[in-house]
């Protein structure tokens, strides 16, 4: 499944320090959305306990794809 397969290279990347945790975020982030989207609920709950909720908003993002979705998402809650 190629879920798995990005959640696995998010994971390592981040983890051995190659990328930061705001990238690991906006990415897992996305993952969410796809999650959603294709209703694959069980693996959206494990990546949603990867994003720190206290310091992570998507709307205040470096990256404009996650401000995109964030806001095209807004009408939902994604992150409950």
């Amino acid at each position: 499944m190629m879920l798995l397969h990005l959640e696995a290279f998010i994971d390592t990347a981040h983890l051995d320090g190659r990328r930061g945790e705001e990238w690991a975020w906006n990415l897992y982030f996305c993952l969410l959305d796809e999650c959603d989207e294709y209703g694959f609920y069980e693996d959206r709950e494990r990546i949603l306990e990867k994003i720190d909720l206290e310091r992570y908003d998507p709307f205040r993002s470096s990256d404009p794809r996650v401000v995109e979705i964030a806001k095209s998402r807004s009408q939902e809650t994604i992150l409950e």
